[in-house]
């Protein structure tokens, strides 16, 4: 069972909650292990366990437009898809691996000065603060602001409604 599953019918509203950056595929190292008893599921990827990290809601790559960026995962107000770098989402599992990196040191790697953390409860305020940490590892892949923006999935439409359940 998926802790998101509620949102079903959320995801696909509009939302665009920060311009395209430059994206490049992420790089990553073995996440460390932390250092909570971890679930089956996150033993095995070495940190977050992975049914709770959102799928991105897009396949990198689709319509490229010759200028290197692709459709993303949300559409704007006149309804057509908002461009993202056609490098964006990143590959799932080095996304769970810089995630679960950056949940182990408390804060963004890439990004020092951006805490975050990953509860595994299933409350609003706790699925937000998850939402939050994917948003900010997203954000900050390669780099302080140098990632994929939040367009290039359709996690936007899932934080409007978590924020309108507090």
């Amino acid at each position: 069972m998926h802790a998101f599953a509620f949102l079903a019918p959320f995801l696909l509203a509009l939302s665009a909650l920060s311009a395209p950056t430059p994206c490049e595929p992420a790089t990553s190292v073995a996440a460390p292990a932390s250092s909570a008893p971890p679930t089956s599921a996150a033993a095995t990827t070495g940190g977050v366990d992975p049914s709770l990290v959102l799928q991105f809601g897009n396949n990198p790559n689709p319509n490229p437009d010759g200028t290197g960026n692709c459709d993303g995962a949300v559409k704007d107000a006149s309804g057509n898809f908002i461009k993202v770098p056609c490098a964006c989402p990143p590959d799932r599992q080095l996304f769970i691996n810089d995630l679960s990196t950056n949940v182990a040191a408390g804060h963004c790697v890439n990004n020092t000065g951006v805490d975050l953390s990953f509860p595994s409860g299933n409350t609003a305020q706790e699925q937000f603060t998850r939402l939050q940490a994917m948003i900010d590892t997203m954000q900050n892949l390669n780099g302080e602001g140098k990632g994929c923006p939040i367009a290039a999935t359709n996690w936007g439409a899932i934080q409007q409604q978590l924020t309108s359940e507090f």
